[in-house]
């Protein structure tokens, strides 16, 4: 009965493992994907004081840390954001800091963000979802 049950988990994890295999492969297709990085600074003692950092940039891919090897760049622009604690560490608020915003190159700042244990990498599918914010960035607006 233990074999059984060894031989079903065995299945059953090279199963899964296959699908997210497949799956990943079908993510990887050509499209337009606005990645965000973003990590926390500042002193937790004194929420006000608390800033995010964050760096925007535009990719053709969305597999999984993509914009680390700089080959799925759509653009080489990279934005840079630093966004203040308007609340608390509990339930943070955020909002972009006037004036504290920055056009870099990404050969300049890749490494900030790739190798940084405390970034959060998250994307969004801009051929699926009208992303509204795009016209902050407008070096990733398509030319009419």
């Amino acid at each position: 009965m233990n074999y059984l049950s060894i031989l079903l988990c065995c299945v059953l994890f090279i199963s899964c493992t296959n699908k997210v295999q497949e799956k990943s492969d079908i993510e990887t297709n050509k499209g337009k994907f606005l990645w965000t990085v973003e990590w926390t600074n500042g002193v937790q003692e004194d929420p006000m004081k608390m800033t995010k950092t964050v760096y925007v940039l535009l990719s053709a891919s969305d597999a999984p840390r993509s914009i680390c090897d700089g080959e799925n760049l759509i653009s080489t622009s990279v934005y840079k954001e630093l966004w203040k604690n308007d609340n608390t560490v509990e339930k943070p608020v955020w909002s972009l800091r006037k004036d504290d915003s920055s056009i870099l190159n990404y050969q300049d700042v890749f490494q900030e963000f790739c190798e940084n244990d405390k970034a959060i990498f998250a994307t969004v599918d801009l051929n699926k979802f009208d992303y509204p914010l795009l016209q902050r960035y407008p070096l990733f607006q398509e030319k009419e």
